[in-house]
């Protein structure tokens, strides 16, 4: 399953009834703004991951179904669609909607041959046939591109401050930093705590990823720069580059705002756990706590001397064993690491796969008042 980019195709047959196609009004005066709205798509996207996450494939699938109704044209959609009919081993299905997200932008080659939500489906002659049609394709795309040549340059950065929701002693005032994962954006992530009712005694700040999605609606953005054929993974220098951009919204916060230097934590979710575990390992005192969600770290990345450095630094390890979007032991190697290298760390282990529940919010707020390092802390499901 994979966020991606978007061209329709007709529905092919899913178990049981599909919901009917909207009809066109007979009276034209009749119709309403509420009348076309339709069903929210960030709804939908959210009940077909939540299904797909709790292996309820067929639930899902008939999710992305109705978000392609409100999104015809969404290639990310597409795809986790195909990735549904792969994995309920309907083959034809597979392979028409994952030719569908191809056609629509979906161009990674790579990821679809590894994609293990199609091997049950591999081995069937639509999909073969199809694998056999977009790899030469696929060659050919990267040829008519040219080569690419990524160059470093200055931009503009997004970040969003929010004020406390909750009362803080008068003074300086604590500083909460987000980085946003995979494909979502300040916009999204700035109402991490809003969307859940949860109040929060600190500034939070919310910095987006620099380099944007091409046809999303709303854009995405990554903290890795991603090219055709290149794959997703946070390269060294990306790193570097996003790290730096993060450090000076972090500055510039605390020149416009009377933050709190000795309260100053760092949070990122998934791809921006990634980049949360990075950065809190190279400037561990910059930070009270870095608390990565969902995210991983890669020990190979840290030498000895970066890891002593870091022992004045303390991590909450955060993560589902529900996960199936950054495995479970993505945390427990983490976790393996800072304990090896006798770094201070806290880990809450929480129900509902890859997403930030209000129960885990409520609890890392509760942890900020008096961060320590602690064992292993399960939150309990929300009643």
């Amino acid at each position: 399953m994979r966020s991606a980019m978007f061209v329709w195709l007709s529905l092919a047959i899913l178990p049981g009834p599909l919901p009917a196609a909207p009809q066109e009004p007979t009276d034209i005066l009749s119709v309403t703004p509420e009348s076309l709205a339709g069903e929210e798509p960030a709804a939908l996207e959210a009940e077909a991951n939540t299904a797909y996450q709790e292996r309820r494939y067929e639930d899902a699938a008939r999710a992305f179904i109705r978000l392609l109704r409100q999104k015809p044209g969404d290639a990310s959609a597409l795809y986790n669609l195909a990735c549904c009919y792969g994995l309920l081993g309907h083959g034809d299905q597979a392979a028409a909607f994952l030719d569908a997200a191809w056609n629509a932008g979906f161009r990674d080659i790579e990821h679809i041959r590894n994609d293990p939500d199609f091997d049950p489906v591999r081995e069937s002659a639509p999909f073969v046939d199809l694998l056999a049609r977009l790899g030469p394709e696929s060659e050919n795309l990267a040829k008519a591109a040219g080569k690419r040549l990524a160059v470093v340059a200055p931009v503009m950065a997004d970040v969003r401050v929010i004020e406390p929701t909750a009362p803080v002693e008068q003074g300086r005032l604590p500083l909460l930093v987000g980085l946003h994962g995979f494909g979502s954006n300040a916009d999204s992530f700035a109402g991490l705590f809003a969307k859940r009712e949860v109040l929060h005694p600190f500034l939070w700040c919310v910095v987006q990823a620099p380099h944007a999605f091409p046809a999303e609606d709303p854009i995405g953005f990554s903290w890795g720069f991603a090219a055709p054929g290149a794959g997703w993974a946070l390269g060294a220098r990306s790193e570097k580059l996003a790290a730096d951009l993060v450090l000076e919204a972090i500055a510039a916060v605390k020149r416009e705002f009377p933050v709190d230097e000795r309260n100053v934590f760092l949070l990122g979710f998934s791809q921006g756990a990634g980049l949360a575990f990075s950065i809190g390992l190279d400037h561990p005192t910059l930070f009270r706590g870095v608390i990565p969600i969902g995210g991983w770290v890669d020990p190979a990345a840290h030498d000895r001397a970066k890891v002593e450095k870091a022992r004045k630094g303390l991590f909450l390890v955060c993560h589902s064993p529900e996960d199936r979007v950054v495995p479970y032991e993505s945390a427990t190697r983490a976790v393996d690491f800072l304990t090896g290298g006798r770094i201070p760390h806290a880990r809450f282990d929480y129900p509902g796969g890859h997403t930030v529940p209000k129960d885990l919010l409520v609890r890392i707020v509760s942890w900020m008042a008096a961060p320590t390092a602690i064992e292993a802390v399960p939150v309990p499901a929300e009643k």
